[in-house]
């Protein structure tokens, strides 16, 4: 016995220990029996944080710089919650805990944690770290579907005449198709050239921890130039600095944009019904229709996300037959799948107006007054 009370015993000259002689004969039987299931007697105690510094480090070499980014932002908020932890002790319980913190997060969010841990985890296996994988048995939620929307005309024309603080910025996402993080990282004393109508996008801004941190684009195919529209070289000319600042000039922190931007679409409602949302039914205007028995006009709210100007963008771009590669190379997409997608289903879209216009048409031709059946919307011309 040891002078602090516990019981210790050896085995190849590693010692255990317990505070009576079972509990150190136990964890010397533990050991053995990993050692007998092929688990790597070096690795045996190392600890998540320690081995997801190493398992990130080998990777960098196979992955973007993006996507490694990636790895080491989700690495950090596993390690926040098990990093002292050893490997050898992560359970499926474990893994489905840190699973379900995003179950509120897109499908794409949640897959990219996913693929992270499972990818360590993986490896792990093969190093002989870990008996078992933990993420065999658990599953990840099911996130929210992508469903970026095109705004409409009113919208677009809503954006152009409230003025605010952000407008430059959401006017640049919604006319060139930037990206949000492109859109804070963006310097019009740099990137913006007037003569040659020109957007240079070179960095995008990303949040570790809700601080900014000025990185490289998303893709390789993020450092584009793209053509500047008369309206929005309208609205950039004779402004400086970043295109969307904090109050003191600098990067915008996540709270901050955050803040900023439903102080912007607060701003957009109350240029869209006449007034703030707290004096709907208490202006002068209302309460003289209430008091002559007559209903007030229904609040419009405003439900633009910054990723919803890009889309739009997008959109703009197949309504004019820009065709797809160059797209892609103002889009600033890698590859052609996201793009084809968007022009996929907006061609579908195009497709069941011109099926309705054809029936109503015919219709009209025909003296025929039924309109088209309800049955018809689903439609598409064979």
């Amino acid at each position: 016995m040891r002078p602090d009370g516990r019981y210790r015993v050896k085995y190849k000259e590693k010692y255990f220990y317990g505070y009576t002689q079972s509990e150190a004969y136990a964890a010397r039987d533990e050991y053995k029996r990993m050692l007998e299931r092929g688990l790597r007697e070096e690795q045996l105690g190392i600890s998540v944080k320690a081995y997801a510094a190493k398992w990130v480090a080998t990777h960098k070499a196979h992955v973007s710089n993006n996507m490694y980014d990636t790895h080491v932002r989700i690495l950090n908020r596993f390690c926040d919650l098990y990093g002292e932890k050893r490997m050898m002790d992560i359970t499926p319980t474990d893994i489905q805990a840190f699973y379900n913190q995003y179950a509120s997060m897109s499908q794409k969010t949640i897959n990219a944690h996913r693929d992270t841990i499972k990818g360590m985890f993986k490896t792990a296996l093969g190093d002989r770290v870990i008996t078992f994988d933990p993420c065999l048995g658990a599953n990840p939620p099911k996130g929210t579907k992508g469903s970026h929307r095109a705004i409409s005309a009113q919208e677009r024309t809503l954006i152009r005449s409230t003025k605010h603080r952000i407008r430059a910025g959401a006017m640049a996402m919604l006319f060139a198709g930037l990206r949000r993080g492109e859109a804070m990282a963006l310097n019009i004393d740099r990137d913006v050239d007037f003569d040659k109508c020109l957007i240079h996008v070179r960095e995008a801004v990303r949040f570790e921890k809700g601080h900014p941190l000025v990185c490289d684009p998303k893709t390789e195919a993020g450092v584009r130039s793209i053509p500047m529209l008369d309206v929005l070289a309208d609205e950039l000319r004779g402004k400086h600095g970043l295109l969307m600042q904090s109050v003191d000039g600098g990067l915008m922190s996540e709270s901050a944009f955050d803040r900023a931007w439903q102080s912007y679409i607060t701003a957009l409602e109350t240029e869209l019904n006449g007034c703030h949302k707290r004096w709907y039914g208490k202006t002068k205007e209302h309460k003289a229709i209430l008091e002559a028995g007559g209903e007030l006009p229904p609040w419009k709210p405003v439900n633009i996300r910054p990723h919803d100007l890009r889309h739009s963008f997008c959109t703009l771009l197949y309504e004019t037959g820009v065709d797809l590669k160059t797209a892609m190379k103002w889009m600033g997409h890698s590859d052609h799948e996201m793009i084809m997608r968007i022009y996929a289903h907006l061609s579908e879209e195009q497709e069941k107006a011109a099926y309705k216009n054809l029936i109503a048409g015919v219709n009209k031709a025909l003296g025929v007054k039924t309109g088209v059946k309800k049955e018809d919307d689903d439609c598409k011309a064979q």
